[in-house]
């Protein structure tokens, strides 16, 4: 680690490896997960030893390292993947980016409409004296916290997307403006209203984002507030190397997003912005580019059989004459229901430690 944090070009990675969630390198998703290219990608892209002009001018294989495509005098990862004014304007940067807000939005909208459905009443805490009971009496029942969603209280949430090829204004029964942020979620009932902005920068410029976000839409959020609306601006930021920002994951939070259902939208967003980030690398020579390619979803890729599908053919024939299979994959595997409770846990101490 020290060694690493000394190096000019691997050891970029310590800078902002602290604000971003691991990437999925389990034995499941190196198996059965998005393939060996798209893994080498991203671990070679961590460390910016990606085939890029100025590393190949560095070991002498070019004279030059400028980019193919703007002509930049020095060509290097970060320039490919966020930072070139012409894959900019050629919208390449555009289709990652609505790409991953295709996928917040699949889950985000039906997640809005279930508050819809029926008002959820607000449960009290139990009191801490349920947590204990007397001996010989049956398990204490588990003190369960009160909902922390904010879209608790109300049964007319609306939700509204924009891309760039489906400009939407911002909702004039809040305020009027110019400005369209990429969600915007509210109640005329409870007269809230949630902001959320996506970016997907280089991850040494997550922090940087962030502010010009920020800085971007406080004016707004001012507004809405004279406006006798109660604002809250989210910034979630989607690393360009697949690195998910841990914006994402206090956003989820606040919306009451499940455990279970955060750890997998982060999981996808983060495949998807690889895969997009990887086809613009591979694209980084070309001129030719799709501008009305087509969005990149989960639904567009069918992953490997999972583990549990895998089943041993036994030679030896059972008394009736047949052979059947073996399910070893499942043997030792925990419950979907068991696992939510150990994610829950695990949330709960994480929460006692900070």
């Amino acid at each position: 680690m020290q060694h690493s944090s000394t190096l000019a070009r691997q050891g970029v990675w310590h800078e902002w490896y602290d604000k971003v969630e691991p990437f999925d390198l389990s034995w499941k998703n190196l198996i059965w997960g998005p393939g060996p290219h798209l893994i080498k990608f991203v671990l070679s892209a961590s460390v910016n030893w990606v085939r890029t002009p100025d590393l190949l001018q560095l070991f002498g294989y070019v004279n030059h390292a400028k980019c193919p495509l703007c002509a930049e005098p020095l060509c290097s990862l970060h320039h490919i993947l966020a930072n070139c004014k012409t894959a900019l304007h050629g919208k390449r940067y555009t289709w990652r980016h609505d790409s991953v807000l295709g996928c917040l939005e699949n889950h985000l909208r039906p997640h809005v409409e279930s508050f819809n459905e029926k008002l959820k009443p607000i449960k009290p805490a139990l009191h801490i004296s349920k947590s204990f009971h007397r001996k010989g009496e049956g398990k204490a029942r588990r003190a369960t916290r009160p909902p922390t969603s904010m879209l608790t209280g109300a049964t007319d949430w609306r939700i509204q997307v924009e891309y760039d090829d489906a400009l939407t204004p911002f909702p004039a029964e809040i305020y009027s403006t110019s400005q369209r942020p990429d969600i915007v979620i509210w109640s005329v009932a409870l007269k809230r209203v949630l902001i959320i902005e996506l970016t997907c920068p280089a991850e040494e410029g997550i922090e940087a984002a962030q502010i010009r976000k920020e800085g971007r839409y406080a004016g707004l959020v001012v507004d809405c507030r004279d406006s006798s609306w109660s604002p809250s601006l989210f910034t979630i930021e989607i690393g360009a190397r697949g690195f998910v920002c841990r914006s994402l994951h206090r956003c989820l939070s606040a919306l009451g997003v499940t455990s279970k259902t955060k750890k997998a939208l982060c999981k996808t967003v983060s495949l998807i912005a690889a895969k997009c980030s990887l086809t613009i690398f591979q694209s980084h020579t070309s001129h030719v580019w799709d501008k009305n390619r087509v969005r990149l979803s989960a639904d567009l890729w069918q992953p490997r059989p999972p583990l549990h599908s895998i089943r041993l053919i036994t030679n030896a024939p059972t008394p009736d004459g047949e052979t059947h299979g073996v399910d070893l994959a499942n043997a030792g595997r925990i419950s979907e229901d068991e696992e939510d409770v150990q994610e829950e846990s695990e949330d709960e101490k994480s929460e006692r430690g900070h």
